[in-house]
Formats: C-alpha cells, sequence, structure tokens
C-alpha cells in the first residue's frame, strides 16, 4: 500500500473507561538523509480517548482501538482502505517478519528543552529486515496532554501483545518530543521474493551510508478534537486490498513473537 511503517509513535490507557475530554495535537518535522536519498517532511499526530490520526499531508492513517480498524485515506483520489487492528493474516505475517517493533528504551539520565517543554532522553536499539539501527528520544510528561498521549500508547501496546504481532515494546511515558534514528543498512529478502531479485537488491544495499532519521515537535497542544476529524470525509470511496500469503509465511507456521 506504499505506506511507511510509521514506526515509534503514539497510543491511549487501558483502564480508561471513558474517552477524554481533550485531545493531544502534536505537529512535527523530519529529516531524513542516507539510504536512498535524503528528504524533509512534516506530520501532524492527533490522538483523543482510544482513536488516533496522522497525517502528513500525502495521506492519513485512522487508528481506532475501540473498533479495532485502521484506515487510510488518500485525499488526492478520494479513496480509503480499511483493515482489522490488530492486522490479521498476510498483513500480520508480513508485519511481523519485517521486525523492529520490539524497541526496549533504556533513560540516559540527561533532560533538554524541545518545543518549549522539558523532557527526559532515552535510547534503544534493535534490529529488523532492512537493518540494525539504534535510536534516541526524548519524552515529555510535562507537555500538554502527556497523559492521555501515554495512555493511548499504552493501549496500542497491549492490543499487539495479544495479537499475532506480540512483542510490541511499550515507549516510555510522554509526548515524544524529538526522536534521531540510524539504521545500518543490510542485505535483506522481503519474505516471498525471488532470489534472483533478492540478490540484485542485496548487492544495491551493500555500501550504502546509514539511513539518519531526525524527527523534533514544533508544536504540542491540548483541545478538544471534532469527532468527525476521526471519520472517513463525506465523497470517499473505499478501495478493498488482497494480500496473498508469502510462501515464507503459510498460514499454518504462525511467525514466532520476536518482533514503522
Amino acid at each position: 500500500m506504499g505506506l511507511k511503517p510509521i514506526s515509534m509513535s503514539t497510543v491511549l490507557v487501558a483502564f480508561l473507561t471513558t474517552p477524554a475530554f481533550a485531545g493531544v495535537i502534536l505537529t512535527e518535522k523530519t529529516s531524513t538523509s542516507g539510504g536512498m536519498g535524503s528528504g524533509e517532511s512534516e506530520r501532524t499526530v492527533m490522538v483523543q480517548g482510544n482513536r488516533q490520526k496522522m497525517t502528513n499531508g500525502k495521506q492519513s492513517v485512522i487508528l481506532d482501538l475501540d473498533k479495532g480498524s485502521v484506515t487510510i485515506l488518500s485525499p488526492d483520489s478520494k479513496t480509503y482502505v480499511e483493515a482489522p487492528f490488530p492486522p490479521t493474516g498476510p498483513m500480520a505475517a508480513m508485519m511481523q517478519s519485517m521486525g523492529g517493533m520490539n524497541l526496549q528504551f533504556k533513560r540516559t539520565g540527561n533532560s533538554k528543552t524541545v518545543a518549549g517543554y522539558k523532557c527526559d532522553e532515552y535510547t534503544g536499539s534493535g534490529s529488523m529486515m532492512m537493518g540494525d539501527y539504534t535510536v534516541v528520544a526524548c519524552f515529555s510528561t510535562d507537555a500538554p496532554g502527556a497523559a492521555d498521549f501515554s495512555a493511548f500508547d499504552k493501549q496500542m501496546a497491549e492490543k499487539l501483545k495479544r495479537s499475532a504481532i506480540s512483542a510490541m515494546g511499550t515507549p516510555p511515558a510522554g509526548v515524544p518530543l524529538s526522536l534521531e534514528s540510524t539504521t545500518k543498512l543490510k542485505a535483506f529478502q522481503i519474505p516471498g521474493m525471488d532470489p534472483e531479485q533478492a540478490k540484485k537488491l542485496g548487492a544495491m544495499m551493500t555500501g550504502r551510508p546509514p539511513i539518519v532519521s531526525t524527527t523534533v515537535a514544533t508544536s504540542v497542544k491540548s483541545e478538544r478534537i471534532p469527532d468527525e476529524s476521526f471519520a472517513v470525509p463525506i465523497g470517499y470511496t473505499k478501495r478493498e486490498v488482497r494480500m496473498n500469503p508469502p510462501p515464507s509465511a503459510a498460514p499454518s507456521a504462525a511467525p514466532s513473537a520476536s518482533a514503522p
């Protein structure tokens, strides 16, 4: 579907029985270099109750933990795709095989100020299909809506732990105000890929510089978010997406609980 794992970003609390009266709106900028090129982008993350919406200008992803669904909106074509959450079947197998989700953070003892709020620094490392990575992130419990943001993250991680993607790590408490990741590329094979294509892909990856991605929050605020912000806009057409299980992820061989 052309989606980047939207990896390491956001979610709300398991023991909450009613939605929060106010939501959290986080805006951030990302710069990426190395790998296949470089570039900059902006993203907005909104969290309210058990719902989250991430928008990067080209598409929006709505995650509804109560409904158990993820909806991907494409404004240019006015279409949307809906899938279960946590993912099941081939999608779950693909995400599990990609890895990189079981990121465990350790506090460094350092702190700094980002977007006007104090945050505590954490580090982490792990491996995924593309390569090995390290992360330095700063989470703030002082930023507006920090408790709600953490609660959503916690709830999402709990749901994933009870699914086929069972090794999802839980981020530190607070709003992520900065995150820098460095990924050292390695030869890898996409499940189901032809061996000859995999060989060419591995040769292409060899020798490429690490991918360095830096995300910094530019604004954090707490305010009531209209319910329609988490709904499919009027006039959008639903698009069906079918995924066939790759040979390496046959239904009879469920992936082990080990893993954007």
